[in-house]
């Protein structure tokens, strides 16, 4: 089919969901609108990945995706955060040329998903959120029969095979059918095919969900290693994957993008307090408050102890009131720290139940 073909397919799919117009959000975060009024303006066309204005609605009235602006330059890993539901697998879809936008559309490396999608295949790497794999091939084979589709030329898809096989610890499973791999090694190998024919643009959903953590690691850095001239957008629920891949990070509420920056910026900018783990040799549960009124446990294993303390109080005194008190407190040792992303990304998730109940 060609792609002036595809683009009037979709373009008629268009036409089948139904209307719902657009509410701006009148609480629009200042860096979202910064970032969007940088795309509209052309700021951001020679980034390999823009995305302008995606709206996707679903019938009977259900807007999964609700006007998004971003835009990713080469060698960076975009990490793309929400809880289930808040429209990710839908945008990495849309983009990928799954499915058709209700609205708006993106560019990849300089091509319309519209109206350019089919000489978009090679260049796009996906890891979909649920593996979609041959159960009877073997790693192997799979991964040669993605490089022919890729255009990988014969000669070099054995050694581009066994090296990809080699970083994600799969020698042992080259040559069992795929069907007979754990979850874990099901999940390294859709990695390995999204990364096949070394595409400028990769999508990654969830690709550690499953893998052990030697395994998840040894993931991390094969990205980490190749991300050199590429472009990536991870979604994950693990913080601590965001940490060690991405320079950048998104947040969706309900179809909205509710935030958007590096992990350090956006733990400056909605990071509230401080977190103090702390182990002690007595159950500091209704103790601690005394020293630090508004102080919430956030979880406690056996010594362990985890509390958020309120904004307001400078960290030298945290310090002073917790040394004058180390004894009473039975302290064995402690750290206070900045809020973690994982807790930002809660309150935003919180945000998102409190909407819906309304």
């Amino acid at each position: 089919m060609s792609s002036s073909k595809i683009a009037m397919f979709f373009r008629r799919l268009l036409k089948l969901d139904p209307e719902i117009p657009f509410t701006p959000d009148a609480q629009e975060d200042v860096d979202v609108v910064r970032h969007r009024e940088e795309v509209q303006k052309g700021a951001c066309d020679g980034n390999q990945v823009v995305v302008k204005g995606i709206r996707k609605v679903y019938k009977p009235a259900t807007v999964a995706v609700d006007n998004l602006w971003f835009s990713i330059p080469k060698d960076e890993c975009f990490g793309f955060l929400g809880v289930n539901g808040a429209g990710k697998t839908t945008s990495l879809s849309i983009l990928t040329g799954d499915i058709p936008p209700t609205a708006g559309t993106a560019s990849l490396a300089g091509r319309d998903i519209l109206d350019e999608q089919f000489k978009l295949r090679r260049m796009i790497g996906y890891c979909p959120q649920f593996d979609a794999l041959f159960e009877l091939l073997t790693a192997r084979e799979h991964l040669e029969f993605y490089a022919r589709i890729k255009g990988v030329s014969p000669q070099n898809i054995p050694p581009i095979v066994n090296e990809m096989i080699k970083y994600l610890s799969l020698e042992e499973y080259a040559d069992r059918p795929a069907g007979r791999y754990s979850g874990g090694n099901k999940r390294k190998l859709s990695v390995a095919i999204s990364l096949i024919g070394d595409p400028p643009m990769v999508f990654l959903d969830e690709p550690s969900t499953g893998m052990d953590p030697v395994a998840r690691r040894f993931m991390w850095r094969f990205i980490a290693e190749t991300m050199q001239g590429r472009s990536i957008v991870l979604t994950t629920h693990s913080m601590e994957e965001c940490e060690a891949l991405c320079n950048r990070l998104g947040i969706m509420v309900a179809g909205k993008l509710k935030c958007i920056g590096s992990p350090q910026h956006l733990k400056s900018r909605f990071g509230q307090g401080f977190q103090f783990d702390v182990t002690s040799s007595i159950d500091l549960s209704g103790v601690i408050d005394t020293l630090f009124p508004g102080v919430v446990l956030l979880e406690k294993h056996d010594d362990l102890h985890k509390f958020h303390i309120p904004a307001g109080l400078p960290l030298p005194e945290i310090f002073e009131k917790v040394e004058n008190n180390r004894d009473t407190l039975g302290i064995v040792e402690y750290s206070i720290g900045q809020t973690t992303l994982e807790q930002i990304f809660i309150q935003f998730a919180k945000q998102g139940d409190q909407a819906a109940s309304q």
